[in-house]
């Protein structure tokens, strides 16, 4: 019972799918994709740009990660993406400095 179950889940999703199939929404490489990616690198770059002068300053001074993330939202520091800041979002931002 439960096989023949798969078996009909896969028949209907293969024949929801097909209609898509060549029309490029279904994965694969995709127009503008390598620009796509460089615009989203270049937005990762200035943000972390952005806060890397409090960043690298206070990692100098021997703080924590954690440390300056509650600096960084003490002083209501946006993160790229509005939210608040944690001690990955910090070494993430220190990282892509780095490079």
């Amino acid at each position: 019972m439960a096989e023949e179950e798969r078996e009909f889940i896969s028949l209907r999703t293969k024949q929801a799918l097909a209609p898509l199939k060549g029309t490029g929404k279904l994965g694969g490489v995709r127009p503008n994709q390598d620009a796509s990616r460089a615009i989203t690198k270049q937005i990762a770059d200035d943000n972390a740009n952005r806060v890397k002068p409090i960043i690298s300053d206070l990692r100098k001074a021997g703080r924590s990660f954690s440390y300056i993330a509650e600096q960084l939202n003490y002083m209501d520091v946006a993160t790229a993406n509005g939210g608040s800041w944690y001690d990955t979002t910090v070494r993430r931002y220190a990282l892509r400095n780095a490079q």
